[in-house]
């Protein structure tokens, strides 16, 4: 006579309750681990009163037209301790308004500055003041009753 037994393998201590309590603990963890870098994330917006700019958007866009009218265009060029922002000429004189050297990344780094060219039409910024990345120039100012805005990416090199 045979003996018709099944053998069982021995798997010790693993078997599905096992398997599904592991797999439980570690979603559980990884779900802790995304609450907890949520939390700790910097959240700046791109603008902090965005809605109050967004009223003004259609002034902006008559400032952008004024711009495109001027002889030329807002340069910008750098050396290895300033920035340099060259206006168009006819706004060296009664020229008033402000730039401002917006980072997206970060709203720490953004630097405001008075829109005062030179003679010459430059404006300079020391490279301490900015930080390597990309900066935007959003310049506004205001000529002889006219608005004018000039947006204008650039990359700072360190």
């Amino acid at each position: 006579m045979k003996n018709n037994q099944h053998s069982e393998k021995k798997y010790g201590f693993w078997n599905w309750g096992t398997g599904i309590t592991i797999t439980f603990i570690i979603c559980a963890s990884l779900m802790l681990l995304l609450v907890y870098k949520t939390t700790t994330v910097d959240i700046d917006m791109a603008e902090q009163d965005y809605y109050s700019q967004e009223l003004k958007f259609n002034k902006k866009l008559e400032a952008i037209t004024n711009a495109n009218q001027l002889s030329s265009t807002i340069a910008v060029s750098q050396d290895e301790q300033v920035i340099k922002i060259n206006v168009p000429h006819e706004c060296i004189k009664d020229a008033s308004g402000e730039i401002l050297l917006y980072r997206p990344s970060s709203v720490k780094h953004d630097v405001l500055i008075a829109f005062a060219p030179d003679n010459n039409g430059d404006i300079f910024i020391g490279k301490e003041q900015l930080i390597k990345g990309i900066y935007k120039i959003k310049a506004d100012w205001q000529m002889k009753g006219k608005f004018y805005y000039r947006e204008q990416s650039f990359f700072v090199e360190k």
